[in-house]
């Protein structure tokens, strides 16, 4: 008797994901993740509209010319090692979940999944194995 197999997304998004050194271009990014610019850049609005801690790490352009910039972040930054690793397992959950309302729903269910404190303890682990 074979016992019923379990699939998490959530794991598989875990396990796939790129962690970058530095702050990386939106090209440099598109590059190491075999995809196009375009695609980085959907993927990062994604983020930008739907996980808080990502928005927050971009810089806030000064008050005055936020109605001149139309934003109050400025989005023509590098991505920060956190975003970056975010890109990735954006990608991943498109991968298998082909449609942008999917990812967003997915982002909504596993919240926990998009923030710093999991970058952190995915990134000690990763720093344990290579140890």
């Amino acid at each position: 008797m074979s016992l019923p197999q379990f699939y998490s997304l959530a794991a598989t998004v875990k396990a796939s994901a790129f962690f970058a050194d530095c702050p990386l271009s939106k090209t440099a990014i598109a590059h190491t993740l075999s995809t196009s610019r375009p695609t980085v850049k959907r993927l990062e609005s994604i983020a930008f509209s739907h996980i808080p801690e990502f928005r927050q790490d971009y810089p806030e352009h000064p008050k005055e010319e936020w109605l001149l910039r139309k934003s109050k972040y400025d989005r023509e930054v590098l991505l920060t090692p956190f975003q970056t690793w975010i890109v990735s397992l954006l990608k991943m959950c498109m991968e298998h979940l082909k449609k942008k309302t999917a990812v967003e729903s997915f982002i909504l269910a596993n919240a926990y999944l998009f923030t710093h404190e999991t970058f952190r303890k995915e990134l000690q682990k990763l720093a344990q194995l290579s140890a």
